[in-house]
């Protein structure tokens, strides 16, 4: 995948770790 620096994104991104880590929890 290219690499694109775009705000949305990375929000994008991050909300998808969240999810993954609230999984453990």
């Amino acid at each position: 995948k290219i690499i694109r620096f775009r705000n949305e994104d990375i929000l994008n991104d991050i909300n998808k770790v969240i999810k993954e880590l609230e999984s453990y929890l």
